[in-house]
């Protein structure tokens, strides 16, 4: 190669840094702040085809929402978040000892016990709807030996379709709505296998264990075991059976009951029945009334997620505004519930654009990502209450690799 070539190929790439100046100060900073050493040219654009995104799979992230005891106490530096924190945690020991979860009067060495009955335990904490602040000590399920647990055992709970049934029945018949939650519900049932746990670490019991001796949150038997104990005890002690081909629905003569692991929603014409049952449970388990429903003004009650309104006798309103208002906002989306109604949840003939798209790698991301968070809110609101969407949602979650304009829109 001549000296007249590498003069000229010098000046062509001296004159595409100086038209590319601006890519390059961007891209010089991106990596800067990423601590790089050298300077990578600018991000090329990557196009999305319509076909290939709508059947390409793609790990979805799942965001964690509960906190680790250090997170929630030792490194919290809100000091009122933390107080919170502490109370609750004083609040769940105190309950696993009255419950007698473990064998207190002994304790075990790690070294003499078989490795697979041995689980892991910890401490989470969350913020629940309503503001309180929750503890729980649950055990390492995920981790659990196949050998400790009987696959085939169910953990059952109503299913939505019968318990918006269960309360369109109950408008017509100008039934009351009571409302109620079960304390630690789990460990009410006993645990037949033996199993072991380790204290959380922050308890200062290295090498020893713990024999547990009812069924601890995260357990893969626990939701079974509470199931068939709370099943019984509705059969033989309250006088309710089963209704067929709904589980977690239980009925006699009077009263519906909706059970949702520990919440339970009664329905009767007589409060005076709903009384009884609540008595009958009250000698057994810790039974807390959310809602009576005694009122014969509209009485508001939020039942799994459904904020409803209900008068008897004259109207059931169902929605999810407060819910809403929370989430909506944390995805940029305005809530306006004065804004217009409209007949048809989607718009005949429009149809999602077929044109690639082409757009930088993160972001893509951060699209697809939104996507992910619309439609899920969505989905959850369309299986709850607005029946009428699932359609146009399922359709949507079909394109969500493919964040067009029109399908954010």
């Amino acid at each position: 190669m001549d000296d007249s070539n590498v003069s000229t190929n010098t000046k062509s790439k001296k004159r595409s840094l100086e038209e590319d100046k601006t890519e390059i100060k961007v891209s010089r900073d991106t990596w800067n702040a990423k601590n790089m050493r050298s300077l990578e040219p600018p991000r090329s654009k990557k196009r999305i085809h319509l076909i290939a995104a709508v059947k390409a799979v793609k790990s979805i992230k799942t965001i964690r929402p509960t906190l680790r005891y250090d997170e929630a106490i030792t490194y919290n530096k809100n000091n009122v978040e933390k107080e919170k924190y502490t109370e609750a945690y004083h609040k769940e020991v105190n309950q696993l000892l009255k419950m007698n979860t473990w064998e207190t009067d002994k304790y075990y060495d790690r070294n003499s016990i078989d490795p697979k009955n041995i689980i892991s335990s910890m401490f989470i904490f969350n913020k629940k709807r309503d503001g309180t602040y929750k503890a729980r000590f649950v055990a390492r399920g995920d981790i659990q030996h196949p050998d400790t647990y009987d696959p085939g055992m169910q953990s059952n709970t109503v299913h939505h379709y019968a318990l918006m049934t269960s309360l369109s029945l109950a408008l017509d018949n100008d039934c009351y709505v009571t409302q109620l939650d079960i304390s630690s519900a789990y460990l009410y049932a006993d645990i037949k296998e033996e199993l072991y746990i380790r204290p959380p670490p922050h308890l200062g019991m290295n090498n020893k264990l713990l024999r547990l001796k009812k069924s601890l949150y995260g357990l893969k038997q626990s939701g079974a075991n509470w199931y068939e104990t709370i099943k019984s005890y509705l059969i033989k002690q309250c006088g309710m059976d089963e209704v067929r081909g709904w589980s977690c629905v239980f009925k006699n003569s009077q009263v519906t009951i909706c059970l949702f692991v520990d919440d339970m929603t009664l329905f009767s014409k007589d409060l005076k029945a709903n009384k009884k049952i609540i008595a009958n449970l009250r000698r057994q388990y810790d039974t807390k009334i959310i809602n009576l429903g005694e009122s014969d003004n509209e009485i508001q009650y939020d039942i799994l997620g459904l904020e409803i309104k209900y008068k008897r006798g004259k109207y059931m309103k169902l929605g999810m505004e407060n819910s809403l208002t929370d989430k909506l906002p944390k995805l940029n989306v305005p809530l306006n519930p004065k804004g217009r109604k409209i007949s048809a949840p989607g718009q005949p003939g429009l149809y999602i654009e077929q044109d690639e798209l082409e757009l930088d790698e993160d972001d893509y991301k951060s699209k697809v990502h939104k996507m992910q968070k619309l439609i899920g809110l969505a989905s959850y609101v369309g299986y709850k209450y607005r029946f009428d969407l699932l359609y146009y949602i399922n359709t949507l979650a079909q394109h969500i690799l493919f964040p067009s304009k029109l399908l954010e829109q």
